[in-house]
């Protein structure tokens, strides 16, 4: 059964644009996003497997959905597939790894997203210093040959993963990369978000919000513990891109959005 459609529009309301997922009502891309279109600004289409026949959207789908962005008003962003890996010890699971997103660059360039959000997994030793080094050539040469095919490099945004995001310094400022700063993962991590977005701020296009709590993410907003409630009202007071409540549920998203209103002091 679905869910009804959210109440209130969020639209135009805060100095960011606010976005959620694709995965708010249990159905499919073009459901969601007219469902939501008419009360958020942007939405984060998700695209996280991308192995299995259908898991990508058809082509005709994404005609439909480019034809909901002109006809509502609204933006996308886009988050890549999780299910592949350009750094990957493996050349050919890079190769595939790459090839997979060059694919849904091609595919998704009619929806001229604000950005493709991109994870790039670390899966060894994080003490083993020549593992590190090999995994950022990898990671280096991925995404440079991906930027080869004339990607504007700032559309491309790293997000924040469960290893020192430090590691990605070089090559996020040696390719001109953007950031998606995902707060959830931060503080599941032990990192504090402030010092965070003061170092990347002019590169952070995209902030990833949702609810933390005992070690698990992607929580309702209102899960935050209080502290981290101020740092996110702090935060988002000088933000100006897109910030998506990145919660997968009817449910979720509704008390997130009354939460954020309630944080930002501008609507409930």
């Amino acid at each position: 059964m679905m869910h009804p459609f959210l109440q209130k529009s969020y639209r135009g309301i805060y100095p960011f644009r606010l976005a959620t997922t694709s995965f708010i009502y249990p159905a499919g891309y073009e459901p969601n996003v007219r469902m939501l279109s008419p009360h958020v600004d942007e939405v984060e289409l998700l695209f996280f497997d991308s192995l299995y026949d259908g898991s990508l959207p058809s082509d005709e789908e994404i005609g439909q959905l480019a034809e909901i962005a002109v006809a509502e008003g609204i933006t996308y962003n886009i988050h890549l597939p999780v299910d592949v890996s350009i750094s990957d010890p493996s050349p050919r699971k890079r190769a595939a790894a790459v090839d997979m997103m060059k694919h849904v660059f091609k595919k998704t360039g009619i929806l001229d997203p604000t950005t493709w959000t991109l994870h790039v997994p670390y899966g060894g030793d994080p003490d083993d210093v020549l593992y590190r080094k090999k995994w950022k050539g990898h990671a280096f040469a991925g995404i440079s040959e991906i930027l080869s095919t004339g990607l504007d490099s700032r559309k491309i945004s790293v997000e924040t993963l469960h290893y020192p995001f430090e590691w990605m310094d070089t090559i996020i400022e040696g390719l001109d990369l953007s950031v998606c700063m995902d707060m959830g993962h931060l503080i599941t991590d032990g990192v504090n978000p402030v010092p965070f977005y003061e170092k990347y701020g002019d590169r952070i296009s995209i902030f990833h919000i949702h609810g933390v709590r005992d070690d698990r993410d992607h929580l309702s907003l209102d899960m935050l513990e209080d502290n981290w409630k101020v740092c996110l009202e702090e935060l988002l007071s000088s933000f100006k891109g897109t910030v998506s409540i990145e919660v997968f549920s009817y449910e979720n998203l509704v008390s997130s959005l009354k939460c954020l209103g309630t944080l930002i002091h501008t609507y409930g």
